[in-house]
């Protein structure tokens, strides 16, 4: 049996102990937060439990169906079928409020090779696939390319921690995050 009126009480203090925590904050000053209540549920007598949504306000014997559906609605998303003779049973109930998303501006600093001024470092024979024999490939420092770099395949691109082979009739483009693009 719930005691509705802990629930309710226990879930305003955590909500209430979220926006303190969120409005002490410099960067959410004059934000409005979002809430969102969970609860991880699971069948009477299972091991593991799934986290669902739960309605925000007040909770009543009125909530259990909208609270049930969600499981139900879950439970089958994750596992593709429901267990209809067996009761469920909330084992967590959290309160999750959100302050502002900040935005991102991925900035990569790469350290620049040691080796060489330019980022072809030579060429090195490779078994390209079809061929009998060997064809001198270029080969290019990963460190030394720069946004807006392009060169057509084969080729081998080294860095310490891996080595990236472009195949033949392939465009590598570096683009502005200093990310290799391979249009094939």
């Amino acid at each position: 049996m719930i005691d509705w009126a802990l629930l309710n009480r226990y879930m305003t203090e955590m909500e209430a102990e979220g926006m303190v925590f969120l409005e002490s904050t410099e960067k959410t000053t004059g934000f409005v937060s979002a809430t969102r209540r969970i609860a991880d549920m699971r069948y009477s007598g299972q091991g593991h439990e799934i986290s669902v949504e739960i309605p925000n306000g007040l909770l009543s014997e009125n909530s259990l169906t909208e609270i049930e559906e969600n499981f139900k609605k879950e439970y089958h998303l994750r596992y593709g079928k429901l267990i209809e003779d067996i009761g469920i049973e909330a084992v967590t109930w959290r309160v999750v409020v959100s302050g502002p998303t900040p935005e991102i501006f991925p900035k990569q600093v790469v350290p620049k090779s040691q080796n060489s001024t330019t980022a072809l470092k030579g060429y090195r024979k490779v078994l390209l696939a079809g061929d009998a024999t060997y064809t001198d490939v270029p080969v290019y420092g990963r460190y030394d390319l720069q946004p807006g770099d392009s060169f057509a395949g084969p080729a081998v691109i080294e860095e310490m921690e891996s080595t990236f082979i472009v195949g033949q009739k392939s465009v590598v483009l570096i683009d502005k995050f200093r990310n290799i693009v391979v249009k094939l």
